[in-house]
């Protein structure tokens, strides 16, 4: 950018015209150190013993407050 200026007094005197050039970008995001709080949860009917009954549901959950969460990965038995 190039912003020109002068000055004009109550005596009507106007000072010489300047200029003043400039270039404004885009801050830098802060740099996110952090990584995303996960957690999972595990549903289902359990017998006696605690072991699920058929099925059990898992539900993954996973937040960040700086750049946010990208992706949840996950293996089941190691696979």
């Amino acid at each position: 950018h190039t912003l020109t200026y002068r000055a004009t007094d109550k005596a009507g005197n106007t000072s010489p015209v300047k200029t003043v050039q400039f270039t404004v970008i885009a801050p830098e995001p802060p740099k996110d150190t952090t990584a995303p709080d996960t957690s999972a949860t595990v549903t289902g009917t359990k017998d006696n013993a605690g072991n699920y009954i058929s099925s059990a549901t898992v539900t993954l959950t996973a937040s960040d407050t700086e750049s946010g969460v990208d992706t949840i990965q996950y293996a089941l038995n190691g696979a």
